[in-house]
């Protein structure tokens, strides 16, 4: 039995990257009273965590000012922690392969502070077999100490859904997997201080395509409803009515079509594509759902420009109200964002667009007075649909109403 942390009454937590997944993850085990490090590389959201301040609004200023949680830059004040949870991005690069940079990052830094009997515990989304061959191996190469027998590793995907209150940190079943049986029951130990319920995987790797197979099941449901947006829009036909006359069938899985961004469904099947290429295979739905749905923005503005040609004009110097740069409604993500991505392609055909977004600092955070020609709704946020009449009231040729939020018979209404 390897000693440290199993042999201790005393639980001290380093959370290594402190955005939408380690914040709440130090929080909430913070106010377990459990000791907390909270490591993160970036100075300007160490400095806003000391000031109690989240721009992630994962966190309520009221969590943030009770606990105690020591916020740092420097790996070396986190010298006590006997446990390590690393919750850094996971993106692609622009091959569409895995950027695994900054997992090897956390695990060089903390490698210059982990003890004999230690446990690192990875979060990010990663194709099966990181957390041993890629984070293990940089922790060995820069401490000199070996995994499984100084030092324990194991893995529990991240299921955090930013802005969502009914499915909390502490309401989502927690995946674990462990090195072996004595970890893996240590660290169910562990999380069952803060959630629910926890399940034990059979081992990591289990654990880690686990969380792959729940986003890419989304990713290929999601891919199909758009595939056939497109093929019934040219057969004149409305994938929304669809779907609501299919709904009727009890076993029909509703999934709806979408501009689908942040930081899993776009980017988790790519992760599976890499790791099955290793093994001669080539996941061909997989890759499919992702070439339909990483192009759904052209697809929609596409659409806009055919409508416009039955009003005889061009995006050339119209007036665009576009609402919503996030990934999603009420918060302010803005990773792998369709909407910024549609917002681009409308640049190019220079419209005078005005952009509002309240949940991000770079647009105005307010619809404007006056009228537009045309207003694209692409992210309904409830401070738009507060507005629902005054949008409609405000448009004089046509809304784009991007998830099918709207209902009137006032205006002409452009769904995906």
């Amino acid at each position: 039995m390897v000693g440290g942390v199993y042999g201790v009454k005393g639980m001290n937590i380093c959370v290594v990257g402190l955005g939408y997944v380690g914040l709440p993850l130090a929080v909430e085990f913070a106010k377990a009273g459990l000791k907390v490090f909270g490591y993160d590389i970036n100075k300007r959201r160490i400095e806003d965590l000391k000031q109690g301040v989240d721009k992630t609004d994962q966190v309520s200023k009221e969590d943030l000012k009770n606990v105690d949680i020591h916020y740092t830059t420097s790996i070396e004040e986190c010298k006590e922690a006997n446990i390590f949870i690393i919750a850094v991005p996971t993106p692609v690069k622009k091959s569409k392969e895995p950027d695994l940079e900054p997992i090897r990052s956390a695990g060089r830094d903390i490698a210059r502070v982990i003890k004999n009997g230690d446990v690192v515990i990875l979060e990010s989304t990663v194709y099966p077999g990181t957390t041993e061959e890629i984070l293990g191996k940089e922790i060995e190469k820069h401490s000199g100490l070996k995994a499984k027998i100084d030092f324990k590793l194991a893995y529990s995907p991240e299921r955090i859904n930013p802005g969502d209150k009914k499915h909390t940190l502490k309401t989502i079943t927690k995946v674990v997997g462990g090195q072996d049986k004595e970890t893996a029951e240590f660290v169910k130990k562990l999380y069952s201080k803060i959630v629910d319920s926890v399940f034990v995987a059979k081992d990591i790797k289990t654990a880690e395509a686990s969380k792959l197979l729940e986003n890419v099941q989304r990713s290929v449901n999601i891919g199909l409803m758009n595939e056939m947006a497109v093929l019934f829009d040219k057969i004149g036909i409305d994938i929304w009515d669809v779907i609501e006359a299919a709904s009727t069938k009890w076993n029909f899985l509703k999934f709806y079509p979408g501009l689908v961004g942040g930081h899993c469904i776009p980017v988790d099947p790519y992760y599976l594509i890499y790791k099955a290429l290793e093994y001669d295979f080539y996941p061909h739905t997989v890759a499919a759902s992702r070439i339909i749905s990483d192009n759904m923005h052209i697809y929609l503005l596409n659409k806009i420009i055919r409508e416009l040609n039955n009003y005889g004009k061009t995006l050339k110097g119209l007036r665009v109200l576009f609402l919503g740069a996030t990934y999603k409604e009420n918060i302010p993500d803005t990773r792998n964002s369709m909407a910024l991505k549609l917002l681009d392609e409308l640049k190019k055909w220079q419209a005078n667009i005005t952009v509002v977004d309240p949940y991000v600092k770079d647009f105005l955070n307010k619809i404007p007075e006056g009228t537009y020609d045309i207003t694209i709704l692409a992210v309904p946020h409830k401070e738009f649909m507060d507005k629902k009449e005054e949008l409609i009231e405000k448009t004089t040729l046509f809304i784009v109403d991007v998830k099918n939020v709207l209902k009137t018979d006032k205006k002409r209404i452009l769904r995906l």
